[in-house]
């Protein structure tokens, strides 16, 4: 098995996560999962669009790289979520803007290294192509991220939400 920068950054970040919460909540999977699916169905469709106008591409194509995106990206999502569940005060309202900035900032940063990847492997451009794809989906993304953690924050009007579910 090859070991990549994603695969360390994943095994990190479940690492951060598991040791911050030893002796407080268990997350709640589920709502992880509900919240993983929500933003995925809606990232992974707008890198999808951005690969095709940067790179072109067939239907059988685009669906690999529909694949590979909801698979990648929904692992680096639910790991990059673990980590900050568990390293995120219970008390600390989940709209709170700084708290969602970090986070977006966090993720983006590692979401840009995998559209990288992706733009480079998958699209078989020059680094300088695939380097304005990932700036691209990064702002792009960036509000579907955001609007992803309020609206699931605001969702929730008894207080501060339960673990993964921020």
């Amino acid at each position: 098995m090859r070991v990549t920068a994603s695969t360390c950054a994943l095994a990190a970040a479940l690492a951060v996560g598991t040791a911050a919460r030893a002796d407080g909540p268990r997350p709640d999977l589920a709502g992880l999962a509900v919240k993983t699916a929500v933003f995925e169905a809606f990232s992974s469709t707008l890198e999808t669009g951005l690969f095709v106008a940067f790179y072109g591409g067939g239907a059988i194509g685009t669906g690999g790289v529909l694949a590979v995106n909801v698979v990648t990206s929904s692992a680096i999502y639910a790991a990059h979520e673990y980590a900050w569940d568990g390293m995120t005060h219970p008390e600390t309202p989940r709209d709170d803007p700084g708290l969602i900035l970090g986070k977006a900032a966090t993720y983006r940063a590692l979401s840009m290294l995998r559209s990288f990847a992706a733009g480079y492997v998958l699209g078989g451009a020059q680094a300088t192509t695939s380097a304005a794809f990932a700036v691209t989906v990064a702002v792009a993304d960036s509000v579907v991220y955001a609007a992803t953690e309020l609206g699931f924050a605001r969702a929730r009007d008894d207080g501060p939400a339960p673990p993964a579910i921020r």
